[in-house]
């Protein structure tokens, strides 16, 4: 698939009136009037807005990243934001956003980690949900759901916990082989 690039040259063409069909990567904030559709990879050195919606592609976002009809990703996008998010709804995502998300609708069935505060105007339903600092919500789950199928963390800084896991599986690691060479050396 190509690339566009979009530098210095052609900063004044910051918008792109329907959807976007291959792959971009812009040095400025940029606006897509359309969608994102499945596949495709945008890297945005400022603000990127979207009109539409977002399917399963892979976002690398410099600044706040603003997507008017929300996520749509089927469990296969991976979207990084270094500022903020603001969206309608998410679902089947997998985000990571730097400072605070707002999201107006609800979140489904995604992996959402945030390094400030969460938003969300309707329900976090299914899939995992991990902020640094507060979560506000109307509702955490759905009505005949397992405990376990929605996972909430406010105070968490998501960073440290997957250090801290891999640490803890390394250890783990270790104390195995050291049973297994007392094991050897004491036969």
């Amino acid at each position: 698939m190509s690339t566009t690039v979009i530098g210095q040259e052609e900063a004044k063409k910051e918008c792109i009136e329907g959807d976007l069909n291959k792959n971009l990567d812009c040095d400025s904030s940029f606006t897509i009037k359309g969608n994102i559709p499945d596949g495709l990879k945008v890297v945005c050195r400022g603000t990127l807005t979207v009109g539409g919606t977002v399917g399963s592609s892979e976002i690398i976002c410099h600044g706040d990243l603003i997507v008017d009809k929300g996520f749509f990703a089927a469990g296969k996008s991976n979207v990084i934001v270094k500022g903020n998010l603001k969206t309608e709804s998410i679902s089947g995502a997998q985000i990571e956003v730097e400072k605070n998300i707002t999201v107006k609708g609800n979140i489904i069935n995604s992996i959402v980690k945030c390094r400030n505060n969460v938003s969300v105007g309707g329900a976090i339903e299914g899939g995992e949900l991990a902020s640094a600092s507060a979560v506000i919500t109307r509702r955490i789950g759905k009505d005949g759901q397992t405990p376990d199928f929605t996972k909430v963390e406010a105070g968490t800084n998501f960073r440290l916990k997957v250090m801290y896991d891999e640490m803890d599986q390394e250890i783990s690691e270790i104390s195995g082989k050291a049973d297994k060479i007392r094991t050897a050396v004491q036969t």
